[in-house]
């Protein structure tokens, strides 16, 4: 999936447009996080947000910009974010 750019984030020529990253694992959402931010920049940090219990906006060292979250049901992941408790 692709996305615009996150609300509140600081535009720069190419983040307009990031590369989506869904999993249904918090492990493999922080594996994807911890290889993406070698050599690149954290601009969110790996954390619970309110539709995602590990999401994280990653700059790699290409300059390619990813969000990577974690949707834990199939319900979620076909609304887009996560269900509510």
């Amino acid at each position: 999936m692709i996305a615009d750019m996150f609300p509140g984030l600081q535009y720069r020529n190419g983040n307009n447009v990031n590369i989506c990253i869904t999993t249904n694992e918090i492990e493999k959402t922080n594996k994807f996080y911890e290889l993406l931010k070698q050599d690149g920049q954290v601009v969110m940090p790996l954390k619970q947000v309110h539709f995602s219990p590990a999401y994280a906006i990653v700059t790699d060292k290409f300059g390619i910009t990813f969000q990577i979250f974690t949707a834990l049901s199939e319900e979620a992941v076909k609304r887009g974010h996560q269900k509510e408790n």
